[in-house]
């Protein structure tokens, strides 16, 4: 046999022995996802268990990839053991890819309605400059009502000097990482500033008369995932979302709208939902929807994929939602949100 046949034989059985070894590998990493996501399933998940779920979005991304290429080479083996990750995306998140035909509506206000648009920002920035970043997003995004968390002193000064003029109608509690405000265009006919509890951050809830309308809107900011001695992070986020439902009107137009530090297949979202409130982005939206964070490595501007949706809005029955977009980066790791509604009168 010629040399150069021999040498094309041992390739040929090189890549045949790596495409094996790769084979196996993506098999066992879908038995570890489909381990993964049984956990999941079981009532008092470790805190470790509760901190991987927020990445489920993207473990089971690659099942639809896997599955074509091993369906086109009938390697029926591994798309047995790929359909369970497959039908975990396709059932958590699948909506989210399919062609919108009633995303996005048409605004069509009549003199019965409102379009009333919204954004909620969170404020903490990487810099010294990281305000002014901020603020200019807030400036320039046109927003009706906005929500802002983790307001510090110095950027609730910021807000009130540089803001006023566009939103008259401010409720601002700055206070470090537990700062919150809403900032709104429309006369606010009451408000509230609360914490669920002693450990939580604080919450705004605001009646905001919009066009003879009033509309009940909270930014808040549940607690986030954050390892304490002695603190168990699972039930103070839920205690803390339990607390602030209990304060969401039964009736009315209602906007909720922060960073609820949480992915959409938590305990605490499915609390949302029961509570009778809407997630935008699920119900018009498209994509993922992530806003978390903005840079991995620290100042690396060039990475641009969120990894986590931890910022989102919500609204009652009693409002049409007509779109949903991010908005653009700032100084902080979190992405804005906006939308916008229609509210009959």
């Amino acid at each position: 046999m010629p040399a150069s046949d021999k040498i094309d034989l041992m390739q040929d059985a090189r890549l045949k022995r790596f495409l094996h070894v790769l084979r196996l590998l993506s098999e066992i990493y879908a038995l570890v996802v489909t381990f993964f996501i049984l956990l999941l399933l079981l009532p008092g998940r470790p805190v470790v268990l509760e901190a991987l779920s927020n990445l489920l979005n993207w473990a089971l991304l690659p099942s639809f990839a896997v599955l074509i290429i091993a369906g086109i080479f009938k390697k029926w083996r591994t798309v047995a053991i790929w359909a369970f990750p497959f039908i975990s995306f396709m059932y958590l998140y699948g909506e989210l890819f399919l062609p919108g035909f009633n995303r996005n509506y048409p605004v069509n206000t009549t003199s019965q309605s409102v379009c009333l648009s919204v954004m909620t920002c969170n404020m903490t920035g990487k810099s010294d400059t990281g305000e002014g970043s901020q603020i200019d997003i807030l400036r320039d995004s046109g927003a009706d009502i906005i929500a802002i968390q983790e307001v510090t002193e110095r950027c609730g000064n910021a807000v009130e000097r540089n803001l006023s003029d566009i939103y008259p109608y401010m409720v601002i509690q700055a206070e470090g990482l537990k700062g919150i405000g809403l900032l709104s265009k429309y006369p606010v006919i009451q408000q509230d500033i609360f914490k669920t509890s002693e450990d939580s951050l604080y919450h705004a809830l605001a009646v905001i008369r919009v066009n003879g309308v009033d509309i009940t809107v909270i930014s808040t900011h549940i607690v986030p995932p954050v390892y304490r001695p002695g603190v168990n992070y699972t039930d103070l986020q839920r205690e803390d979302m339990a607390g602030l439902l209990a304060k969401v009107p039964k009736y009315g137009p209602v906007i909720m709208m922060g960073d609820l530090n949480m992915c959409d297949h938590a305990p605490e979202y499915r609390m949302v939902r029961k509570a009778g409130l809407i997630d935008t982005h699920r119900e018009i939206g498209w994509g993922l929807g992530n806003t978390w964070p903005t840079t991995i490595v620290p100042y690396a501007r060039w990475w641009r994929q969120t990894l986590i949706r931890l910022d989102y809005i919500w609204h009652s029955y009693d409002i049409r939602a007509i779109k949903i977009w991010q908005g653009p980066r700032g100084a902080t790791d979190h992405l804005p949100v906006l939308a916008e509604f229609e509210i009959r009168q």
